[in-house]
């Protein structure tokens, strides 16, 4: 045993472990010997020091430290682990790095610019996680900077806002830990300073379990929320119980617990007020009734009355009551502008991203039948049923660049009306998730490249993107990527 209990997330020691502290780091490895004698001999263990020996700020356990064992046989990762634990177990004893901030405001057009940038002049702490290689990202002011500067070059640039990173399993990790920081109500945050949401021990479960249920899934590195998981929020904003899903419910709860500790608030009123909140949750989800929502109307035209669709929580139906078209639609969820081309062509695909009940990924078409029920099809000759008709029924919209045919829309595809014999161009109507309008890709047939376009989404990341599509000289359709541009300023 070479590390104490590790599920814990305190990060004091008991006020009497000042002489243990001594006796571990005399018997930590050799590699650790020199920074470990450095604290021994400058005394810079002080039992008084609240930060690191604190009996209040200790729960079940006291933060993890090493112990007096030499570690023997570690694996790699288990070698990483007990690294990283030993330096920070020795950093806290060091003194804080010491910088030299340098901060320069230079005066320019009648604006006022600001740098800064700072130089380690003691490593402190730093020098234990080997970090004393710090670049001089701005040098100390010399009288010179006091003068008049030259411009010697300016240049604007241009750049676009972007969205937070998706989470990793480690950064979802240290955010569920810093749960608190994600209330606004003073009290509250407080109460949940060294809580966050679950513990050291269920954090990681309560994310497996998430995967295990469909509501999130792993790509790549990344955590993705999938169509469930987001129609469950909807649905508890619907039901006005949103707070479930928000960090501030926990921690009023372990508000409410630091009352009972303090003995301001009875173990009965607690009790109390948990069957109550609960017996609310509980009664308005079982009071909800979709059908008695007040729809939103939309601009979709139901082919059954020639009235505009209502939008409710889970579907858009008619106002005759006779179509009912769910938002998700086999674990997918169907865009507005998807559905209109469904009401509109009584079909629609072949659309990727639908997934079964066991969790795998399928391409389908999605049928609307003469008695408006959705249904699904397999084209399991990739769209090449086409064949079988007469192309000259469907709308040209350009030529082609193969065999300078005419290129017709189909209901899935633009597809050259000489594939009857032999010519191979064919582009679906749905790329990527993302439904081509005939507008857009008449501009590709004529002008080689369409407008830019977003709602695609990756197969690799699932991120959604935006891209131009171009056609290249084989036919082939591709993707061009819009470009930042660095605009230079006349001084």
């Amino acid at each position: 045993k070479v590390l104490t209990y590790p599920r814990t997330d305190s990060r004091a020691l008991p006020e009497d472990y000042a002489p243990v502290c001594a006796s571990v780091m005399t018997h930590l490895e050799a590699s650790y010997q020199g920074l470990a004698q450095k604290i021994l001999t400058n005394q810079w263990i002080q039992p008084h020091q609240k930060t690191i020996f604190n009996n209040k700020a200790i729960s079940d356990h006291f933060a993890i430290i090493p112990t007096e064992t030499s570690p023997k046989n570690l694996s790699e990762f288990e070698r990483k682990v007990y690294d990283l634990v030993v330096r920070r177990f020795l950093s806290v004893f060091f003194p804080p790095a010491e910088f030299l901030m340098t901060t320069r405001l230079t005066s320019l057009a009648g604006f006022t610019f600001k740098t800064e940038g700072k130089v380690l002049v003691n490593p402190g702490w730093l020098e234990v996680v080997n970090k004393t290689d710090l670049k001089e990202v701005l040098p100390v002011l010399v009288p010179e900077d006091h003068q008049s500067a030259t411009v010697v070059n300016i240049e604007r640039l241009e750049d676009v806002t972007r969205p937070p990173a998706r989470f990793t399993e480690a950064t979802l990790l240290a955010s569920m830990e810093r749960a608190g920081q994600l209330v606004e109500d003073d009290e509250l945050a407080e109460a949940m300073s060294e809580k966050g949401l679950g513990t050291p021990a269920t954090r990681a479960q309560i994310i497996e379990n998430l995967i295990g249920t469909r509501y999130i899934e792993r790509q790549d590195k990344e955590l993705v929320p999938t169509s469930k998981a987001e129609q469950l929020l909807d649905f508890l904003q619907v039901v006005k119980v949103q707070e479930l899903a928000s960090p501030a419910l926990t921690g009023e709860w372990e508000y409410r617990l630091l009352l009972i500790q303090n003995g301001q608030l009875s173990r009965t009123q607690f009790m109390s007020d948990i069957r109550l909140m609960t017996s609310k949750i509980v009664e308005s989800i079982l009071a909800f009734k979709e059908n008695d929502q007040e729809g939103r109307t939309t601009q979709l035209i139901a082919p059954s009355d020639g009235l505009p669709m209502l939008e409710t929580f889970r579907c858009f139906r008619s106002q005759d009551g006779k179509i009912v078209i769910f938002k998700l639609i086999g674990n997918r969820k169907m865009s507005e502008e998807e559905i209109k081309t469904l009401l509109q062509n009584k079909s629609i695909g072949p659309l990727s991203g639908f997934r079964s009940k066991t969790g795998k990924t399928f391409n389908a078409i999605l049928d609307l039948t003469d008695d408006y029920q959705v249904k699904f099809r397999f084209n399991e000759k990739d769209g090449r049923e086409e064949l079988e008709d007469d192309l000259s029924q469907y709308a040209a919209v350009g030529v082609c660049p193969v065999c300078h045919g005419v290129v017709r829309v189909t209901d899935s595809n633009f597809v050259c009306e000489n594939n009857q014999n032999g010519c191979s161009f064919r582009v679906s109507r749905t790329l990527l998730g993302r439904v081509i309008d005939n507008e857009q890709f008449e501009k590709l047939l004529s002008a080689g490249k369409t407008d830019l376009l977003d709602h695609f989404r990756s197969k690799r990341t699932g991120k959604l993107f935006a891209a131009y599509l171009v056609l290249e000289e084989n036919g082939k359709i591709g993707f061009e990527f819009a470009k930042k541009t660095k605009v230079k300023a006349i001084p």
